[in-house]
């Protein structure tokens, strides 16, 4: 019955002795746990913001990238806003009178689209921006309308004749719709 006692006694010894260290080791290991963890979190913000700021970076040499054209190629632009003008019907000029020609021509005036008081004014200027055309029309001979080139002088004349009538902006290209010279027999 002695050995008994002695086993019972080593036995609520070693129990005793695992309830008594039982609870502190394990608060011991939450607060290792709560210290990884709050480890692991700190990894992981820091690893967000770095492809946070790494995306913002890489975005801003992409678009420096896109605008770097190759030798030769240009780049693509917005298309312009135009103003189509009615048809021009009229003789071109024949000082002689031996050769009239008539002639049949449709523009049309291309500008900025993001510029709303420049289509404003060439809106409210439409009937003065006719008369000019028409006499600028009606001073050319078909001498001076008959090649590829002299038609690209004309539009440029259109153009900088258009220009000196506009305050809130200027007209960027001449677009001819159709152009026909029809001599008078």
């Amino acid at each position: 019955m002695a050995e008994e006692k002695e086993e019972i006694e080593e036995k609520e010894d070693t129990e005793t002795y695992t309830q008594e260290e039982g609870p502190k080791l394990s608060s011991k290991l939450v607060k290792m746990l709560m210290l990884v963890a709050a480890f692991i979190v700190g990894i992981i913000i820091m690893i967000i913001v770095s492809n946070i700021v790494y995306n913002i970076k890489t975005k801003g040499e992409t678009a420096v990238q896109e605008k770097i054209w190759a030798p030769g190629v240009t780049p693509k632009k917005e298309p312009f806003q135009t103003l189509h003008l009615d048809p021009f019907r009229l003789n071109l000029n024949d000082p002689t009178g031996a050769n009239p020609v008539f002639i049949q021509l449709e523009i049309a005036l291309a500008y900025e689209s993001n510029n709303i008081k420049l289509q404003t004014e060439l809106l409210n200027r439409k009937f003065e921006i006719r008369d000019t055309i028409i006499t600028l029309i009606s001073s050319k001979t078909y001498e001076d309308l008959n090649t590829p080139d002299k038609i690209q002088s004309f539009k440029k004349e259109i153009q900088r004749q258009v220009n000196s009538l506009l305050i809130n902006g200027l007209i960027e290209d001449v677009y001819i719709i159709d152009f026909n010279a029809i001599p008078k027999s």
